[in-house]
This record gives C-alpha cells, sequence and structure tokens, in this order.
C-alpha cells in the first residue's frame, strides 16, 4: 500500500486517521468524510412503534466479531430489561442470554429496517484496524434520527458528542 501511495498524485481518504498514514508516504492528501444524503429519507413510511425496545447493529458477517465487545453487557441488560437485539446482516449469532432476531440485509429493506430500531450500536475493538474505520453504520443511524452508542474509537469519539448526540461506551458498564 505504500508503494502504491507513493506512486498517485494525490490519496482522498474518510479520516483524519487514514490520513495520517497516508501522509507518510504521499504528502497529497484530503480527508473527504463519510456523507448521507439525508433526501433518501423523505420518502420513508412512519416509524412504527415496536413492543418491546430493540437495540440493533447493521454490518457485514466479518464486522460479527465486534459484537463479542457488547455480548457481556447485552446479557446482563437483558437479565433487567426486555428488548430485541437485531443484527441487520447476511449471518447473523447467538448471543447467550440475549433475544436476538437475524434480520436479513437487502438494499432494497436498509433504511426500513433501521428505521424500526429504537438504537443502534457501533462496538468497536481499540485496534489499529478499528481505529482508521469511517463510521459508515454509526452515521446511518444517526442520519435515520436512532439513539446511537458506540465506542469511543477512532472517528466514532469524534462524531460523537457523548450525552448530546449520542452515547459513548468504553466497557461492559457504560
Amino acid at each position: 500500500l505504500g508503494r502504491t501511495l507513493k506512486m498517485v498524485r494525490h490519496v482522498i481518504v474518510g479520516n483524519p486517521s487514514l490520513a495520517a498514514f497516508a501522509r507518510r508516504f504521499n504528502p497529497n492528501v484530503s480527508i473527504v468524510p463519510t456523507v448521507f444524503d439525508l433526501r433518501q429519507y423523505d420518502n420513508l413510511p412512519p416509524r412504527q412503534a415496536n413492543t418491546i425496545p430493540a437495540i440493533g447493529w447493521l454490518g457485514q458477517a466479518v464486522g460479527l466479531q465486534y459484537l463479542k465487545v457488547v455480548e457481556g453487557a447485552l446479557a446482563a441488560l437483558a437479565r433487567e430489561v426486555d428488548f430485541e437485539f437485531r443484527i441487520l446482516s447476511k449471518k447473523s449469532i447467538e448471543m447467550p442470554g440475549v433475544n436476538v432476531r437475524h434480520v436479513p440485509w437487502t438494499l432494497e429493506g436498509e433504511k426500513t429496517q433501521l428505521r424500526a430500531l429504537d438504537v443502534g450500536i457501533m462496538p468497536l475493538f481499540d485496534d489499529i484496524w478499528s481505529r482508521h474505520k469511517c463510521a459508515g453504520k454509526l452515521l446511518h443511524y444517526m442520519a435515520l434520527g436512532i439513539a446511537s452508542a458506540a465506542s469511543p474509537v477512532g472517528v466514532n469519539a469524534d462524531i460523537i458528542h457523548d450525552g448530546q448526540n449520542g452515547f459513548l461506551a468504553a466497557d461492559q458498564d457504560e
């Protein structure tokens, strides 16, 4: 990757962490953050209230590993509160003690499926790979007006102002 970055005239990245990496190989770097066209949400049907709260996660099957970060917290919450944890993905996992519902992801149904959530989460490991993520799922939740909670890793900590536009949770208690 470094060799490729040296050969190009200009590098465009999605966040400051990626920019710092790219500048090690090329001084011509621009940050273009992930954005959503809010007009794409204008014609969605009205949100229907859930009979029990719905907490959810959107992602590819490879990202299911991040749910290990919150598995204990969700199990502890399930002992106190009745809720459904929805996994919007091509695949799913089981979580002992948690009422998990797999909602097979489709592009056509994505916005409607997400809009049905009460809370969207973006747990991450605090590692080099996660610190370079651009928070697309978090921004998607927020664009739909879904309460959002995320690990304070990478750009998540820049996007969420804890307690104002979402919540940051560094550990199981939080």
